[in-house]
């Protein structure tokens, strides 16, 4: 394939994609539109902002197995402490969050997941692995207590009627956050390093070394003060969403 045509297919490709999101963003908008209208429209304002979060992992990976030359065992053994104390207390928040109001462990597990992310935002090439160790633990604990009095709160103020409809609502709208986690994720670390030096690091043409690993470090902490700026916001619209009923489910008389 000569040069100009593998050129004249890149354009194809990148028309396409801006063509698909740009699709994508005007029905999401639409079913937004439609939804508050709708005298079901309660559940969406407990709908996680799940796109700050998902791809600070794969961040992470980078920079401790390329920034910082770790094995995938040391990165994961750095990590797993995170998700081992998330795993742990994840039934406790649930739990107390069917017995108070769920806004509020919602917004403490907010506050902490951005307390976690201030922590990553201070990595550096030098940066002792006890840093990464803390801002795991408060990720962690984090998720932990968001995702389950989110849904909690999700699924309290739903009608008895639409509990499947809305839960699988809360699973499409993971889904759709993670993707575009990974995708704003990498489109503003690539912004903040040279386009070679993006494919370099993204598709693994070459080494994280030198300039290149400083590089990548500046666009992370980017990528991070993003995922921060969208977390604050949702703690203000947790704060500011007010205590909601619980929707009680009918008894048959005797």
């Amino acid at each position: 394939m000569s040069s100009r045509s593998a050129a004249t297919l890149g354009q194809t490709r990148e028309r396409v994609i801006i063509l698909l999101v740009a699709l994508s963003v005007l029905l999401i908008v639409q079913f937004f539109v439609y939804m508050l209208g709708s005298p079901d429209r309660i559940h969406l304002r407990g709908l996680p902002p799940v796109s700050a979060s998902f791809a600070v992992l794969f961040l992470l990976i980078i920079y401790l197995q390329g920034s910082r030359r770790m094995t995938p065992w040391n990165a994961a053994l750095l990590l797993i402490r995170g998700y081992t104390l998330g795993g742990a207390i994840a039934p406790f928040s649930g739990r107390l969050s069917d017995r108070m109001d769920a806004r509020v462990i919602a917004s403490i597990g907010l506050a902490l997941q951005i307390c976690g992310f201030l922590v990553y935002s201070t990595l550096g090439l030098t940066t002792p692995t006890f840093v990464v160790i803390v801002g795991a633990v408060l990720n962690g604990a984090g998720s932990s207590s968001f995702f389950p009095a989110n849904n909690s709160a999700v699924m309290a103020s739903a009608p008895a009627r639409a509990y499947g409809v809305v839960s699988g609502l809360l699973r499409t709208f993971s889904n759709i956050g993670m993707v575009c986690s990974f995708v704003v994720a990498l489109l503003i670390t690539s912004l903040s390093i040279p386009r070679q030096t993006a494919f370099e690091i993204f598709l693994g043409v070459g080494k994280i070394q030198g300039q290149l690993s400083s590089a990548f470090v500046d666009g992370m902490h980017v990528a991070l003060a993003g995922s921060i700026s969208v977390l604050l916001l949702a703690l203000v619209l947790s704060i500011l969403r007010g205590k909601k009923a619980r929707t009680v489910m009918p008894t048959a008389s005797a």
